[in-house]
């Protein structure tokens, strides 16, 4: 089997039909991880989970939260507001065990997103990240469920965060840190997933050459970081993903496959076999 640690399947990016047809392709080849970024993916995805055996679901607050200003759609830096509205929901979602793990959780410190929002200094925006981060760290510590982490432009503040905290189980995705630190997300266990941009990524291809094996997994990201510029991605692209990466590590593919597999079960403590 193969696996998507990292994909987006709401209606926001997928048509339903889109989704349909995605899930049909994939059921008994490819196991899905699907993450949420705010409260209207809660619903989307808890449906998904309940109507396909082959899905995990991740419930979580992005770091980056969409909102509409005069009619126009900006990105901007997450702020406590948005946590309080969320917590009780997302407390009791996990009170029912109706997800796998917590994600897309994290930290952006990328300076198009502070400019977003000008009224707010760019120290209370990451003051504002780390406490929603850490917020549902502890829930994950808590229910003790796996993280789906976002670390764009803040590698090593989220390495960190996530070592204060003691995570255990934790997926980095598409981390664009420096090597050293996915050394160090390696030694503590955690995993790193290469997404399918890694054809036309000097820093993912390093990645997926010389980071140990049993810290490796494969994501989509769909429907972003495609292979190819301009397109969109697919869960389906995770074969092609995993091919690749066997091809530069020159392993047989099958090798690769099976280790990511048991990589995978190690992540959820479930068996896939």
């Amino acid at each position: 089997m193969f696996f998507d640690c990292h994909c987006h399947l709401v209606n926001r990016y997928f048509s339903k039909e889109a989704i349909e047809t995605i899930l049909k392709r994939c059921v008994n080849d490819i196991h899905l991880v699907c993450v949420a970024e705010n409260e209207d993916d809660f619903d989307e995805l808890l449906q998904l989970k309940a109507q396909n055996c082959n899905i995990s679901i991740c419930l979580g607050l992005h770091p980056i939260q969409a909102e509409i200003n005069n009619d126009l759609q900006i990105h901007r830096s997450i702020c406590e507001k948005d946590w309080e509205k969320i917590q009780f929901r997302f407390a009791d979602c996990l009170h029912m065990s109706r997800c796998d793990g917590i994600g897309e959780i994290g930290l952006d410190f990328s300076p198009h997103i502070f400019q977003a929002n000008k009224n707010v200094s760019i120290e209370k925006q990451k003051e504002d990240q780390l406490l929603v981060f850490k917020k549902q760290l502890e829930l994950a510590k808590k229910f003790d469920l796996f993280v789906n982490v976002h670390s764009r432009q803040a590698g090593h503040y989220a390495i960190e965060v996530l070592e204060e905290y003691e995570i255990r189980r934790c997926i980095l995705h598409a981390f664009d840190g420096k090597f050293k630190y996915a050394l160090r997300a390696c030694a503590n266990g955690w995993f790193l997933s290469i997404p399918g941009n890694v054809k036309r990524s000097d820093k993912f291809q390093k990645m997926a050459r010389e980071l140990p094996l049993e810290n490796i997994l494969i994501e989509s990201d769909a429907p972003a970081l495609s292979a190819f510029p301009g397109e969109r991605s697919s869960p389906l692209d995770v074969i092609d993903t995993l091919n690749f990466v066997a091809e530069l590590r020159k392993i047989d593919k099958n090798t690769l496959m099976r280790q990511i597999e048991a990589n995978f079960a190690r992540l959820t403590s479930k068996s896939y076999s």
